[in-house]
């Protein structure tokens, strides 16, 4: 044990993930052309995933602890058009976001709601409607979410 700091060693790093703590972020690690209506974003890349609920096989959120959350997600556009994104709880509508990409430029949109969930509850991204042409960028489309208590 360190005589100057006699806790080094004895405890955990801050910011160490605990039992009770739920977060995930996750995101696109290739661009997806052409996605279709009513598909289902799966964010392939997990970058933290505390408390295991995030799945990059399905891309959905499985709420392991009741309680108050924040959830992000954002969409990013590649090509021109335009694309409708819906945050689903057990597939139903909760959130919304619209993206429209009209210049030489990619755009972007993020979206964040306040959700009371409960154990088992699933959290989806989905696209409801799009144009002709967008594609998801990758890297930059996103997914996020953390339990607030």
């Amino acid at each position: 044990m360190d005589s100057e700091n006699p806790k080094l060693g004895s405890s955990p790093r801050v910011g160490a993930p605990t039992d009770n703590i739920v977060a995930f972020t996750a995101y696109l690690s290739h661009t997806i052309l052409e996605p279709g209506s009513d598909y289902s974003i799966k964010y392939d890349h997990v970058v933290t995933n505390a408390g295991n609920g995030y799945s990059p096989v399905t891309g959905a959120f499985t709420c392991p602890e009741d309680g108050v959350y924040v959830i992000t997600w954002t969409t990013a556009m590649a090509n021109q058009g335009c694309i409708q994104t819906h945050l689903k709880k057990n597939g139903v509508s909760v959130g919304y976001s619209f993206i429209a990409y009209q210049s030489n430029y990619p755009d972007m949109g993020s979206q964040t709601s306040v959700l009371v969930l409960s154990r088992g509850d699933v959290l989806t991204v989905k696209i409801e409607s799009k144009t002709s042409g967008p594609a998801l960028y990758a890297t930059y489309t996103s997914f996020s979410g953390f339990l607030l208590k």
